[in-house]
């Protein structure tokens, strides 16, 4: 018999240093896009790696019913008239949602297109910082905080 206490918490361990891999590898990437732009004046490399990093992961790791990419969320409480808000990262049901339309951007893969979802097909919504603090915290709220049913 066992001398565990039946209500103890354990951490589990199968498969966890496979989790923290994916965990390793993002840092990594990111540590290198900033180290690639030391010297640049404008420094944005390291936050799109970072978004594509965590999309991707994010991607490898959901059932494959739901789909990640960046874009744009459409919805019928939304003005023409207002600008269109750009989403670091959006979770969406891939085998109902239609795509509106694509945007491409000619450097990079077909991960780094924004593709534009119908909000009633949208699961979830993340924003990307690459530090954690007041700023960014309030920054990643404002822009949350633009999505209208």
């Amino acid at each position: 018999m066992s001398n565990e206490k039946p209500l103890q918490r354990q951490l589990a361990s199968q498969g966890w240093k496979q989790f923290l891999a994916a965990k390793t590898r993002m840092l990594a990437a990111y540590d290198l896009a900033k180290d690639m732009e030391n010297n640049k004046l404008v420094k944005v490399r390291h936050g799109l790696v970072a978004e594509a990093e965590f999309r991707k992961w994010l991607s490898e790791f959901l059932p494959k019913r739901y789909a990640v990419t960046a874009g744009y969320i459409i919805s019928p409480g939304i003005s023409s008239k207002d600008h269109m808000v750009h989403y670091d990262v959006i979770v969406y049901d891939q085998l109902e949602s239609p795509v509106l339309w694509v945007e491409g951007n000619p450097d990079s893969s077909n991960q780094g297109q924004s593709l534009a979802i119908p909000v009633e097909y949208v699961h979830a919504v993340f924003e990307v910082k690459s530090a954690f603090n007041r700023r960014s915290g309030k920054n990643a709220v404002n822009q949350l905080s633009k999505l209208k049913p």
